[in-house]
């Protein structure tokens, strides 16, 4: 299990469960310091490489 900046959180790994989407949505302008450093966490540790089938197609006209 990993531990973060706090040791009072704890990630527990869920084997057999399908990864889920995290959306963050935010006043426009919103300059929260507090928001920031949410998303960048959220950026560091929720995000994974992209899934090659929601890739837009590079022979697809638009």
């Amino acid at each position: 299990m990993a531990t973060y900046n706090r040791p009072d959180l704890t990630t527990i790994p869920l084997h057999g469960v399908e990864p889920a989407r995290v959306v963050l949505a935010t006043r426009a302008g919103d300059r929260s310091r507090l928001v920031a450093a949410f998303r960048t966490a959220a950026q560091t540790h929720l995000t994974s490489p992209p899934d090659p089938t929601e890739l837009p197609s590079p022979n697809r006209s638009t």
